[in-house]
């Protein structure tokens, strides 16, 4: 059954989320229905979902959640009343596309942004909601928690994107709705079975991600000075946006530690996989992420992946068969592994291939595709005739 699919991001630049949309409209797109996507500015991913031939739309808006533990300024409060009578106007005009292009399922991204919510209950059509982040890890939370918490129970479905999102937010939301389906990666366009690692003397490591407080990438490079005393020859390539202070401060260590000559700031690329391609190892030191599509992508191109023992990296990872985990906050612990993989290249390279084998098994965005779909369709026909 052809079913018109619209789905809201809530984000326009090149965010794990935002990606994880594009891949997720393209291949419901390529199953056979018709797909809208609304962006809620313009921004590299609208450049992306472009580029692969998806009907893009812009409408702005912005996010409702607000700092957990910082105080907001007068001046952000004030800010943010302006925001939500914008996003009034947005909710119109939102809602006039729905009803123009006989939108059937409203698919809103992440739990960032709400006036895809409204607009489809305005115009009575069904919604999913997708739960990518672990908001309160973020120090983060919906502005209108009790308001918000009947927006997002009246979804038909919430998927949860790992079963640390489900378990996390099965307290707070209505349990029965809320599915558990991992995000997908493109399998086949980005993998490259003839790629040797380990090519080199020095070992290649990738860092990729925004640089940012909760990525803990401070504790890779504390570990970057802990191996730099073992004498093991290495060096990190940092992939993301670096526009940040938690950079600086990062940037100011290097110097003072004098591994500037071990360590660059790549800052954002366009096609992530040209660099995951150069590397041997890749690490992701983040606490509790939602799901890690960067380890997911890491483990896809062949790398040998660390990552912390918190969130969803436990899920993807089984510790040294299919990557290496570690404590989180743990640097020593970082760099002991990174150790023993130069010392046992053999074993790691093993490693790398079975972690290559279980991303190919668990994570093709073709078969999650295909279950979000069959959401969809269930949906649809339990919905009351007339």
């Amino acid at each position: 059954m052809k079913m018109k699919i619209l789905f809201v991001g809530t984000d326009f630049n090149r965010s794990g989320a935002a990606l994880a949309m594009i891949e997720l409209a393209n291949n419901i797109k390529n199953i056979g229905n018709e797909v809208f996507v609304v962006f809620p500015g313009y921004g590299e991913a609208v450049n992306e979902a472009k580029r692969r031939g998806l009907n893009c739309s812009i409408i702005r808006s912005y996010e409702w959640v607000k700092p957990i533990r910082r105080k907001e300024k007068i001046q952000t409060k004030i800010k943010w009343v302006l925001k939500h009578l914008y996003n009034t106007v947005s909710i119109v005009r939102l809602s006039r596309f729905i009803v123009k292009n006989n939108i059937e399922i409203v698919h809103i991204n992440t739990l960032w942004g709400y006036v895809g919510a409204i607009a489809a209950k305005m115009t009575h059509r069904p919604y999913v909601w997708h739960m990518r982040e672990l908001l309160e890890q973020q120090d983060l939370k919906i502005r209108w928690e009790k308001i918000g918490s009947k927006l997002i129970n009246s979804a038909s479905a919430l998927i949860a994107i790992s079963e640390v999102v489900k378990k996390n937010y099965e307290p707070k939301f209505n349990s029965e709705l809320i599915k558990m389906i991992y995000d997908g990666i493109d399998i086949d366009s980005q993998i490259l079975n003839d790629r040797e690692i380990f090519v080199s003397d020095q070992i290649r490591i990738m860092v990729a991600g925004g640089v940012r407080p909760h990525k803990r990438q401070f504790d890779i490079i504390k570990a970057a000075h802990v191996l730099d005393l073992m004498g093991i020859q290495f060096h990190i390539s940092i992939v993301g946006d670096d526009n940040t202070e938690y950079a600086s401060l990062i940037k100011d260590y290097i110097e003072q530690n004098h591994l500037s000559s071990n360590i660059t700031f790549i800052g954002e690329v366009s096609n992530i996989y040209d660099h995951w391609n150069k590397n041997d190892v890749a690490i992701t030191a983040a606490e509790n992420e939602a799901f890690g599509r960067v380890t997911v992508e890491g483990m896809l191109a062949g790398c040998v992946t660390v990552a912390s023992n918190s969130g969803a990296s436990k899920e993807i990872i089984e510790d040294r068969k299919t990557g290496y985990l570690y404590a989180v906050g743990d640097y020593e612990g970082i760099a002991n592994i990174i150790a023993e993989i130069f010392r046992d290249k053999t074993k790691a390279k093993t490693i790398a291939d079975l972690g290559q084998k279980s991303v190919r098994e668990r994570f093709d965005s073709l078969v999650n595709a295909k279950k979000i779909n069959a959401l969809y369709y269930d949906i649809i026909n339990d919905l009351p005739e007339g």
